[in-house]
């Protein structure tokens, strides 16, 4: 169904509270901040708009931009854990393609506010890239703001990138707007979508703004599965409800139906819950170093070095006494991916059994939670039951799904670690060397006698030409710059050298006058 744009005014929401503030911006350490990016006219300002439930930013309804600064803009949002005791900050940005200021000008506002902020301790939540669906092809300028938006983001960001499409109700049909949208997938986001980017149509209302907000904040919970071998039947088995194969021998992830997580009233907020089949431990903890460098060495392959697990599941036979050595690993585990209350330990082998047997059992399971257990439990992990059923095996997921603190992940861009780690100038960033392409590229195709491109055709004029070289060489850095960066940096380090020689003097000093004391 063709989704239609509503006529009336957006009116605020009843629980929206203060108005939304547009201006005198300053970062929070909590603040939740997405920025809005995307060519001139795409309906950024009309999107954050939506979101606030009022209007908050100027919309522009010709062919000039309105947006021609970054403006953030504090949005409260609606009650929920995902915000708790945080601000929700959108940021709306001029497109690359702006009518008032030149590609080169707009990459350099982004760039430095994005600096600012990164050099304050703040991060970004996520980013949301919109696109105008009513446009027949990508145009010239909206394919080089993508490549440079790509750049700017860096591969591991992109994972909390959201590709909106906007304007549907111009179209047509809804099925020209998506096999649209199956061509971008399929051509120009796919590299995008392989690193983690969502695809999310904007239906101009409230509540599909906000659900691509929450798909921005969503993550990936990874959820290890790590314990001896021997202690019952694979828990993935169970939590899915399918006869799955049992692997031992190497991490085996299996994704749970979204469906599956909702029924079971868990805190999904739109994530994929990835529960993952573990190696086991042999119960001669004869080479368990080499299991547990397996598993890490296996889960940072596939998803990142600096994968984020949500939590672990360690099922333990209730019937056996934990090995010492084990218990050491369970801390090491702890220390590698997560905080200890992140850690369930979930009891096995409880079966059905005389009352004898299950008073046993009961004095064994405090034996391990009063004794054994104790340091993690205090420090807050969580012991459940696992009898066997889908009921108790989503007790032990639950449990890491209603976890606060865990609902989002913060995200630091390439040229934000470019400009304030390496201290790079702006055109020797990646998104400061793929617009200087860009347009290198662009002028070749103008200054062509052979080019048959509409956009050549329609540019070709002495003012644009010179506008395209007075970008170029604006992305170039003068000897004289480079040179004096060198020194600079130079300079910088051997103070920093001097510095550490002079405390290392210092110490030892202080070193000898105490022995000699």
């Amino acid at each position: 169904m063709l989704l239609q744009t509503s006529r009336m005014k957006i009116k605020a929401r009843k629980d929206s509270g203060p108005k939304p503030k547009p201006m005198e911006y300053k970062p929070m350490l909590n603040d939740i901040i997405i920025l809005v990016m995307g060519p001139s006219g795409v309906g950024k300002s009309t999107f954050i708009n939506y979101l606030a439930g009022e209007d908050v930013v100027q919309v522009g309804h010709d062919l000039r931009s309105c947006t021609t600064q970054l403006q953030p803009i504090v949005v409260n949002p609606p009650p929920s854990i995902l915000f708790r005791d945080r601000r929700l900050v959108l940021v709306d940005t001029p497109g690359f393609d702006d009518t008032f200021a030149a590609e080169s000008e707009i990459l350099n506002r982004i760039a430095s506010w994005l600096a600012h902020v990164y050099s304050t301790d703040t991060k970004l939540g996520g980013l949301i890239y919109l696109y105008d669906i009513s446009l027949p092809r990508m145009k010239g300028t909206t394919l080089r703001n993508l490549e440079v938006f790509k750049k700017l983001c860096g591969d591991r960001a992109l994972r909390s990138v959201v590709l909106g499409t906007t304007k549907w109700a111009e179209l047509a049909s809804s099925s020209v707007g998506e096999q649209r949208v199956k061509e971008l997938c399929d051509k120009y986001w796919l590299e995008m979508i392989e690193c983690g980017s969502i695809v999310h149509n904007f239906g101009d209302t409230q509540q599909s703004a906000w659900d691509m907000v929450d798909s921005v904040l969503a993550y990936d919970v990874v959820i290890p599965v790590i314990g001896v071998t021997g202690v019952g039947k694979s828990l993935h088995e169970v939590v899915v409800g399918d006869d799955l194969q049992p692997c031992t021998d190497k991490v085996q992830p299996v994704i749970i139906d979204p469906i599956l997580v909702n029924s079971r009233r868990a805190s999904y907020h739109g994530r994929r819950v990835i529960v993952v089949d573990t190696p086991g431990f042999d119960s001669t903890f004869g080479d368990d170093s080499a299991t547990l460098q397996k598993i890490v060495e296996n889960l940072a392959a596939r998803y990142g070095p600096d994968i984020k697990i949500g939590g672990i599941i360690h099922p333990h036979d209730v019937n056996r006494r934990p090995h010492h050595d084990f218990h050491n690993y369970l801390d090491k585990i702890c220390e590698l991916f997560i905080e200890p209350r992140m850690l369930i330990l979930g009891t096995t082998m409880w079966g059905a059994s005389d009352d004898a047997r299950r008073v046993e059992r009961e004095r064994k399971l405090d034996s391990l939670t009063n004794h054994y257990w104790s340091k993690l439990i205090q420090d807050g992990a969580k012991v459940c039951r696992f009898t066997g059923s889908q009921d108790s095996a989503w007790m032990m997921v639950k449990a890491i799904l209603d976890d606060r603190d865990h609902l989002h992940r913060t995200e630091v861009l390439q040229i934000q670690e470019e400009l304030v780690g390496a201290k790079k100038l702006l055109p020797d960033t990646e998104a400061g060397q793929q617009l200087r392409h860009s347009l290198d590229q662009l002028l070749k195709t103008l200054k062509s006698k052979h080019s048959t491109d509409s956009l050549s055709i329609e540019m070709l004029n002495p003012a644009q030409i010179a506008g395209i070289r007075a970008q170029i060489k604006a992305l170039h850095i003068p000897l004289s710059q480079r040179v004096l960066r060198f020194f600079d940096t130079g300079v910088d380090r051997i103070v920093s050298g001097l510095s550490q020689k002079n405390l290392h003097r210092k110490e030892a000093v202080l070193v000898s006058r105490s022995k000699n004391k």
